[in-house]
């Protein structure tokens, strides 16, 4: 029995692997080919020493994509006559068609959906995922004129987008929208939206530690102060504004998986700016909440 399910399972990778890969000989040289679209024309590449080379095939037969240069170094583009020779059949035009994965992935699938019009197509390189998340905790606001040190509530919303074909990259975006409440004798609120860059140090199943950076803000502020007058009597005003910034704010963070798709965040944010002065406080921005993938 063992050995059976060890069969069976390489038996499914093998024809995993297969309908991935495929070696052709093609004038008299022998290549395997990794198959970027399936259709009434498939496109195939292969990659060796950072150069890829590009083929379509067509009714069984194979044909390479080329764009050499003549004597005087200009590019023939030969690449574009074979496309259009294949593809007389259907109205596409290959005039502006580049000799990269992207632009002729584009190509094929146009020409492949004007001739069946309930052609699909899947991209294999990216799909955007994204996470999102609910965060309360506690700030010191300290690049804000903050005499007494309060520390007062905030809440943050995060939306985090990530290639979801490649959910292990260390590589993230995300935007917060975070709102800080005042506090008796700290009279500053603020609601604040950035767009941030992640950088996951460590990152599998069950745990993700990461770096963060805050990019670019627009923050809407209101802050009351009391101050004396030359009468000797106390006054009040209050000043509101909004501002866009590029602070470059670091902070760094933790995901722990608790359930499918579900997990606890900690974030300890903007503990460190390189275009903004604090007030000399000790940073504090601490919070903790949970995120889902959607």
């Amino acid at each position: 029995m063992k050995k059976l399910v060890v069969l069976v399972v390489f038996l499914f990778v093998s024809l995993v692997t297969f309908a991935q890969e495929t070696t052709q000989v093609i004038n008299g040289e022998s290549i395997t080919l990794q198959e970027e679209v399936s259709g009434e024309i498939s496109l195939y590449y292969t990659k060796n020493n950072g150069e890829y080379r590009y083929f379509v095939a067509k009714n069984g037969s194979f044909y390479e994509l080329k764009n050499t240069k003549d004597a005087s170094g200009d590019y023939q583009y030969e690449y574009r006559t074979t496309l259009a020779s294949l593809t007389s059949d259907a109205s596409v035009s290959a005039t502006k068609t580049s000799l990269m994965l992207g632009s002729l992935t584009d190509f094929v699938v146009a020409y492949n959906q004007q001739k069946d019009t309930s052609y699909t197509y899947e991209n294999k390189h990216f799909k955007l995922g994204v996470n999102l998340g609910v965060l309360g905790g506690v700030g010191n606001n300290v690049y804000t004129t903050n005499v007494n040190n309060t520390m007062v509530p905030q809440v943050l919303v995060e939306a985090e987008f990530f290639d979801a074909l490649k959910p292990m990259s260390r590589h993230s975006a995300f935007a917060h929208l975070k709102q800080t409440f005042s506090a008796e004798d700290y009279d500053y609120s603020s609601t604040q939206f950035s767009l941030n860059y992640r950088f996951k140090l460590v990152r599998n199943e069950n745990l993700k530690l990461y770096a963060q950076t805050k990019l670019v803000t627009i923050t809407s502020a209101s802050a009351t102060y009391t101050t004396t007058d030359t009468e000797g009597d106390i006054v009040s005003y209050t000043e509101k504004g909004t501002n866009f910034d590029a602070p470059v704010m670091f902070g760094i963070g933790a995901d722990f998986k608790i359930a499918n798709n579900t997990y606890i965040s900690f974030q300890y944010n903007d503990f460190v700016a390189l275009n903004n002065d604090s007030n000399g406080e000790f940073p504090v921005d601490l919070n903790l909440g949970v995120k889902f993938t959607l």
